[in-house]
């Protein structure tokens, strides 16, 4: 998986595999082990096939795989209003292969330990409300402390872009000097200094009111919409910066994926 100081693997079209971006896994679980636990994964990459959301699924009462619930972002996923449908237990809608993906979760002979492992196999996890001990399914995951470290870490990446800029802007009031000391005419271009604003900090709190689903999935979802936005502020900050040149040839010319701590 790429980081910030390498480059993101390269497809034949030259853009960044899909690959190189990460996938933040969101889990709700109860520390006692006594309510199921809910996962959602958001994708990373500026332009998700899957969309921004997968998910959420809930292990541990026998309801398997659920898609959407109400009002989630345009780009999480989109139902066709000519599939049968029922709702899910999570508050969205559910056609007619999602519920055959439902049947075959409820289905699924295996351990809610090994059905939980295989679903955060490989992604950064961020575990919903209050930090809990890890359970061992999370062991083959890699572990995010919590949202604000994401956003400190994003946030030194735009200061860091920032700094560049300042930097540009100082080198070429300096070659402008120069040429007018040696030669009377400055055909260096001037750069007016500016500054990417830091991203805000998104909180889980303010996505409540679009939840319409089974309470025991509300902080798992909330918080998945919190890391999205984060994640899209992120993606419009390397939009930014890869539309100046110096800057691409600084940081690089494809969208760096967001670092995470």
């Amino acid at each position: 998986m790429a980081t910030m100081n390498e480059t993101p693997t390269q497809t034949t079209s030259g853009e960044p595999a899909a690959c190189s971006y990460p996938v933040i896994s969101v889990v709700d679980f109860s520390a006692k082990g006594d309510k199921p636990v809910v996962v959602w994964h958001v994708h990373t990459g500026p332009a998700a096939i899957t969309g921004r959301f997968n998910g959420g699924w809930v292990i541990g009462d026998n309801r398997g795989l659920f898609e959407l619930p109400a009002d989630v972002p345009d780009d999480a996923g989109d139902f066709d209003d000519d599939d049968e449908s029922g709702t899910s237990a999570l508050g969205g809608e559910v056609d007619s292969e999602d519920a055959e993906k439902a049947i075959a979760a409820m289905e699924d002979t295996r351990s809610d330990a090994d059905k939980l492992e295989s679903l955060l196999r490989g992604t950064h996890v961020i575990v919903a409300g209050r930090k809990k001990k890890a359970p061992a399914w999370m062991d083959t995951a890699a572990s995010i402390s919590d949202l604000s470290t994401v956003l400190a870490a994003a946030n030194e990446g735009v200061a860091a872009i920032n700094a560049a800029i300042t930097e540009e802007a100082q080198r070429r009031r300096q070659a402008r000097a120069k040429e007018k000391e040696e030669t009377g005419k400055m055909t260096t271009s001037e750069l007016a200094v500016f500054a990417i604003e830091p991203i805000a900090a998104p909180t889980p709190a303010t996505f409540a009111d679009a939840f319409h689903g089974d309470p025991c999935a509300e902080q798992a979802w909330c918080t998945a919409m919190a890391v999205g936005a984060l994640v899209d502020a992120w993606v419009e900050v390397e939009s930014d910066r890869r539309r100046r040149k110096y800057l691409k040839e600084r940081f690089g010319a494809h969208p760096r994926p967001i670092p995470l701590g």
